[in-house]
Protein backbone atom coordinates (compact mmCIF):
# COMPACT_ATOMS: atom_id res chain seq x y z
CA UNK A 1 0.00 0.00 0.00
CA UNK A 2 1.16 3.52 -0.72
CA UNK A 3 1.10 6.41 1.73
CA UNK A 4 1.70 9.90 0.37
CA UNK A 5 2.83 12.60 2.79
CA UNK A 6 2.56 16.26 1.86
CA UNK A 7 3.46 19.22 4.03
CA UNK A 8 1.40 22.32 3.34
CA UNK A 9 2.94 24.89 1.01
CA UNK A 10 4.53 28.15 2.16
CA UNK A 11 2.09 30.48 3.86
CA UNK A 12 1.88 34.19 4.40
CA UNK A 13 2.08 35.77 7.84
CA UNK A 14 -0.45 38.60 7.69
CA UNK A 15 -0.77 40.68 10.87
CA UNK A 16 -3.61 39.86 13.25
CA UNK A 17 -4.31 36.49 11.60
CA UNK A 18 -4.34 33.32 13.71
CA UNK A 19 -1.92 30.53 12.77
CA UNK A 20 -4.88 28.35 11.77
CA UNK A 21 -6.15 30.97 9.30
CA UNK A 22 -2.90 31.84 7.51
CA UNK A 23 -3.27 31.73 3.69
CA UNK A 24 -0.69 30.58 1.16
CA UNK A 25 1.65 33.15 -0.32
CA UNK A 26 2.37 33.24 -4.07
CA UNK A 27 5.41 30.98 -3.72
CA UNK A 28 3.24 28.45 -1.89
CA UNK A 29 0.56 28.48 -4.59
CA UNK A 30 3.17 27.83 -7.28
CA UNK A 31 4.80 25.07 -5.20
CA UNK A 32 1.46 23.29 -4.71
CA UNK A 33 0.84 23.39 -8.48
CA UNK A 34 4.34 21.98 -9.14
CA UNK A 35 3.78 19.09 -6.72
CA UNK A 36 0.36 18.42 -8.28
CA UNK A 37 1.99 18.21 -11.73
CA UNK A 38 4.68 15.90 -10.34
CA UNK A 39 2.03 13.62 -8.83
CA UNK A 40 0.14 13.50 -12.13
CA UNK A 41 3.28 12.88 -14.21
CA UNK A 42 4.49 10.04 -11.96
CA UNK A 43 1.05 8.45 -11.41
CA UNK A 44 1.00 8.90 -7.63
CA UNK A 45 -2.63 10.04 -7.74
CA UNK A 46 -4.23 9.43 -4.35
CA UNK A 47 -7.61 7.75 -4.10
CA UNK A 48 -8.27 9.35 -0.71
CA UNK A 49 -6.85 12.56 0.76
CA UNK A 50 -7.02 13.38 4.45
CA UNK A 51 -6.40 17.10 4.87
CA UNK A 52 -5.99 19.29 7.93
CA UNK A 53 -8.68 21.94 8.27
CA UNK A 54 -6.15 24.79 8.56
CA UNK A 55 -6.47 27.34 5.75
CA UNK A 56 -2.94 26.77 4.41
CA UNK A 57 -3.47 23.01 4.06
CA UNK A 58 -6.86 23.51 2.43
CA UNK A 59 -5.37 25.96 -0.08
CA UNK A 60 -2.39 23.67 -0.73
CA UNK A 61 -4.78 20.87 -1.60
CA UNK A 62 -6.89 23.17 -3.78
CA UNK A 63 -3.90 24.20 -5.92
CA UNK A 64 -2.53 20.66 -5.99
CA UNK A 65 -5.82 19.24 -7.27
CA UNK A 66 -6.04 21.87 -10.02
CA UNK A 67 -2.81 20.44 -11.48
CA UNK A 68 -3.99 16.83 -11.38
CA UNK A 69 -6.25 14.93 -13.79
CA UNK A 70 -7.75 12.61 -11.20
CA UNK A 71 -9.90 14.04 -8.41
CA UNK A 72 -9.67 11.89 -5.28
CA UNK A 73 -12.10 11.60 -2.43
CA UNK A 74 -11.20 14.29 0.13
CA UNK A 75 -11.88 14.27 3.86
CA UNK A 76 -11.12 17.28 6.01
CA UNK A 77 -9.95 16.29 9.48
CA UNK A 78 -9.47 18.84 12.27
CA UNK A 79 -7.39 16.23 14.12
CA UNK A 80 -4.60 16.66 11.56
CA UNK A 81 -3.97 20.29 12.57
CA UNK A 82 -0.48 20.30 14.13
CA UNK A 83 -0.92 16.59 14.97
CA UNK A 84 1.90 14.64 16.54
CA UNK A 85 3.03 11.21 15.32
CA UNK A 86 0.75 9.21 17.64
CA UNK A 87 -2.35 11.10 16.53
CA UNK A 88 -1.38 10.80 12.85
CA UNK A 89 -0.92 7.03 13.23
CA UNK A 90 -4.33 6.78 14.92
CA UNK A 91 -5.97 8.61 12.03
CA UNK A 92 -4.25 6.43 9.41
CA UNK A 93 -5.03 3.19 11.28
CA UNK A 94 -8.74 4.11 11.19
CA UNK A 95 -8.87 4.36 7.38
CA UNK A 96 -10.21 1.74 5.03
CA UNK A 97 -7.71 -0.15 2.88
CA UNK A 98 -7.70 2.49 0.14
CA UNK A 99 -4.35 3.10 -1.54
CA UNK A 100 -2.74 5.47 -2.35
CA UNK A 101 -3.73 7.43 0.77
CA UNK A 102 -2.49 11.01 1.08
CA UNK A 103 -2.05 13.03 4.25
CA UNK A 104 -1.84 16.83 3.90
CA UNK A 105 -0.57 18.23 7.16
CA UNK A 106 1.97 20.12 9.19
CA UNK A 107 5.48 19.82 10.54
CA UNK A 108 6.96 18.62 12.74
CA UNK A 109 4.37 15.81 12.92
CA UNK A 110 4.26 14.83 9.23
CA UNK A 111 8.05 14.75 8.94
CA UNK A 112 8.47 12.81 12.19
CA UNK A 113 5.83 10.34 11.01
CA UNK A 114 7.73 9.75 7.77
CA UNK A 115 11.01 9.33 9.64
CA UNK A 116 9.37 6.76 11.91
CA UNK A 117 8.33 4.69 8.87
CA UNK A 118 11.80 4.38 7.33
CA UNK A 119 12.98 0.76 7.34
CA UNK A 120 16.29 1.75 5.71
CA UNK A 121 17.77 5.09 6.70
CA UNK A 122 21.04 4.56 4.80
CA UNK A 123 19.90 5.35 1.26
CA UNK A 124 20.64 8.70 -0.36
CA UNK A 125 16.93 9.44 -0.67
CA UNK A 126 16.36 8.58 3.00
CA UNK A 127 19.28 10.80 4.05
CA UNK A 128 17.78 13.74 2.15
CA UNK A 129 14.38 13.05 3.74
CA UNK A 130 15.87 12.77 7.25
CA UNK A 131 17.61 16.12 6.85
CA UNK A 132 14.63 18.29 5.94
CA UNK A 133 10.93 18.22 4.98
CA UNK A 134 10.29 21.82 3.87
CA UNK A 135 6.99 23.39 2.88
CA UNK A 136 5.23 21.56 0.01
CA UNK A 137 7.64 18.62 0.28
CA UNK A 138 6.15 15.33 -0.93
CA UNK A 139 7.12 11.79 0.04
CA UNK A 140 5.84 8.40 -1.12
CA UNK A 141 6.11 5.37 1.17
CA UNK A 142 5.42 1.77 0.21
CA UNK A 143 4.28 -0.77 2.81
CA UNK A 144 3.84 -4.53 2.45
CA UNK A 145 0.49 -4.58 4.27
CA UNK A 146 -3.14 -5.23 3.35
CA UNK A 147 -4.78 -2.76 5.70
CA UNK A 148 -3.82 0.59 7.26
CA UNK A 149 -4.56 -0.96 10.65
CA UNK A 150 -1.41 -3.09 10.09
CA UNK A 151 0.82 -0.03 9.63
CA UNK A 152 3.82 0.03 11.96
CA UNK A 153 6.92 2.21 12.31
CA UNK A 154 10.10 0.93 10.67
CA UNK A 155 8.28 -0.95 7.91
CA UNK A 156 8.17 1.57 5.05
CA UNK A 157 10.22 1.95 1.93
CA UNK A 158 10.69 5.51 0.72
CA UNK A 159 9.96 5.43 -3.01
CA UNK A 160 10.17 9.16 -3.77
CA UNK A 161 10.96 12.37 -1.98
CA UNK A 162 10.70 15.67 -3.80
CA UNK A 163 10.78 19.34 -2.89
CA UNK A 164 9.28 22.05 -5.11
CA UNK A 165 12.63 23.81 -5.61
CA UNK A 166 13.96 20.63 -7.23
CA UNK A 167 11.10 20.70 -9.73
CA UNK A 168 11.75 24.33 -10.62
CA UNK A 169 15.42 23.61 -11.37
CA UNK A 170 15.02 20.24 -13.10
CA UNK A 171 14.91 20.08 -16.85
CA UNK A 172 12.36 17.28 -17.16
CA UNK A 173 10.37 17.68 -13.93
CA UNK A 174 11.44 14.34 -12.45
Amino acid sequence: MLLLLLRHAKSAHPPNVDDFDRPLNEEGKQAARLIGSFIRKHAFDPLLVLCSTARRTQETLEYLLKAMDHQPQVRHDAGLYLAEVGKLLQIIHAQSSVSPLMIVGHNPGVHELGVSFLADKSTGEANRFLHKFPTAAFAVFDFDINSWSELNPGTGRLLRYVRPKELVTSQDGT
